[in-house]
């Protein structure tokens, strides 16, 4: 079967790549590298960008959309060679990952539409930068420096309408279509339960205990504000300066992907995020590389995706809590060794990107379609 995934957000489209292909289908991305992450395609994958224009070495805003359309036709000839017939099913990440007009970058929702005609399926995901966020957390994103965020948006109506199902990665993304739905209302019955970020098992991941060495507690700083990152560091440097002995706590940002999940091997404690209800890559890499993940996850996300128990450590935006429950943590290194090993239990059992894309496509009837 031809799968093509529209967009990127942190490697979620590669590990669902990744399963895709376990299962025997040939899969393209297109996608535009994620900014400073760098990713990198990969087979039949399609990458774009419109680099800015400089006149006399001074950058001038807003030339590069003059490039736009000759990209956009240049990522249509790409699918037309990769595709002939189109797609049997598209997957779109993120609705920024479309055009509608002819200055936007991306798939354009004409092609879709295309697709859709020829008896495509559509799945929509909701992972994230989204109308529905903004719109149900309006007053957090205006008290964050976010002001005048849209509530409606052509792109993302028209995945909200044409979508087969929309699939949302935690519950808070569950929460926030449904609340989206009580004022811009859509067919809610295409929502399904939250389904967890996919990821790739690293079958030689190893578990790093800790036996007479200090515990290593890592904050990787994306989104700092969006991310509880001030909260976090606060609660870092305070346990730093109080347990020198027992502790190394660090905070890295900015580093392309392949660098970024390198950092691991020596984490023992990795601090996600401190806002909203679920999680994302970071901390399904770090459950999958074994590691004791603290994030913002509560039991919602369990009952809503129908798993028994999540091994995250929950916490919220106060430093004085997650001090708290970094010390209790420090303090009993053999709980942080039992956190490590159900971590890696949960990807294994619940994350892997073949059984994440089979349950992308049995939620469009696809399974047993080669």
């Amino acid at each position: 079967m031809n799968i093509l995934i529209i967009g990127e957000f942190s490697s979620f489209a590669k590990h669902l790549k990744a399963g895709f292909e376990a299962l025997g289908h040939r899969v393209a991305i297109t996608f535009n590298g994620d900014g400073w992450k760098k990713l990198k395609p990969d087979g039949l994958d399609i990458l774009y960008g419109v680099k800015g224009y400089k006149i006399m070495g001074i950058p001038i805003r807003g030339l590069g959309l003059l490039a736009v359309p000759q990209e956009n036709r240049r990522i249509q000839r790409s699918l037309d060679r990769i595709f002939p017939n189109g797609p049997d099913l598209i997957v779109c990440i993120n609705y920024k990952f479309l055009s509608s007009n002819s200055f936007q970058a991306g798939v354009t929702i004409k092609y879709i539409k295309k697709c859709l005609a020829r008896g495509a399926k559509l799945i929509m995901s909701e992972c994230g930068a989204s109308m529905a966020g903004n719109y149900f957390r309006k007053e957090w994103f205006d008290s964050h420096g976010y002001p005048n965020l849209k509530t409606k948006e052509k792109r993302y109506s028209f995945l909200l309408r044409s979508s087969d199902v929309i699939i949302p990665t935690v519950y808070h993304y569950y929460e926030q279509l449904m609340a989206y739905a009580e004022y811009h209302p859509f067919d809610v019955s295409k929502v399904t339960r939250s389904i967890p970020l996919p990821i790739t098992i690293d079958n030689n991941a190893h578990i790093n205990r800790i036996e007479n060495r200090k515990v290593v507690v890592f904050h990787g700083v994306i989104r700092p504000i969006e991310k509880g990152t001030p909260f976090i560091k606060e609660a870092m440097d305070r346990l730093q300066a109080e347990m020198p002995e027992r502790v190394e706590c660090f905070c890295l940002g900015g580093m392309p992907y392949d660098e970024y999940v390198k950092l691991f091997d020596r984490v023992d404690i990795l601090i996600d995020q401190a806002y909203f209800n679920g999680w994302g890559m970071n901390a399904t890499i770090g459950a999958m590389k074994g590691k004791c993940v603290m994030v913002s996850c509560g039991p919602e996300n369990a009952e809503n995706m129908g798993i028994p128990e999540i091994p995250f450590v929950q916490i919220g935006p106060d430093s004085e809590q997650i001090y708290q429950t970094l010390k209790a943590l420090v303090l009993n290194p053999e709980r942080i060794d039992a956190i490590k090993e159900k971590s890696r239990e949960f990807a294994v059992n619940h994350c892997e990107t073949s059984h994440i894309a089979q349950r992308y496509l049995e939620c469009v009837g696809l399974a047993n379609k080669a």
